[in-house]
């Protein structure tokens, strides 16, 4: 392998120095300076200089507009409401359970008259406790559960005359 042997003026001080350096290998170098030469090993290197250099212009592409397929949206079957099982007289005339629960205690008998702000029952439901209360003033019918009963959403805990 043969190498580049390169040639330098170097100035230290007043004195003017002719050097002339050979890469060897790896890090060592043969550097003869005014006819006397010494073997050197290179520590740190000096980065070079970095030369900017341009980039080829790239011709500009001009992307294509995409093509969207039609999208028909999905056909909707509207089915005919039925009437409700239970009218909206019956419905003031039961007391129905809001959430799944469990009975804790019963407030009243049948017989017993009610107010709209009358606790009916308590019930746990998801570890809270709960007051029930009737949709309208009335009187008790009949009381569907007792306590330790568990019950769940809509079912019929009450009914009112």
């Amino acid at each position: 392998m043969s190498s580049v042997e390169r040639e330098y003026q170097i100035k230290v001080g007043d004195k003017t120095f002719n050097v002339k350096v050979r890469e060897i290998g790896g890090n060592k170098f043969k550097v003869k300076v005014n006819d006397k030469e010494i073997e050197v090993m290179l520590i740190t290197k000096t980065p070079t200089p970095q030369v900017a250099v341009e980039a080829p212009k790239v011709p500009e592409v001009k992307p294509e507009t995409p093509t969207v397929p039609e999208v028909k949206p999905p056909e909707v079957k509207v089915e005919e409401r039925k009437p409700p099982s239970v009218t909206i007289a019956e419905e003031m005339n039961v007391v129905k359970a809001p959430v799944p629960g469990k009975v804790l205690k019963v407030f009243v008998k049948p017989g017993d008259k009610v107010t709209s702000k009358t606790v009916i029952l308590t019930f746990e439901s998801m570890k809270m406790e709960l007051e029930l209360y009737p949709p309208r003033d009335g009187v008790i019918k009949e009381i569907r559960v007792k306590p330790g009963d568990s019950f769940n959403a809509g079912d019929i805990l009450a009914t009112l005359e």
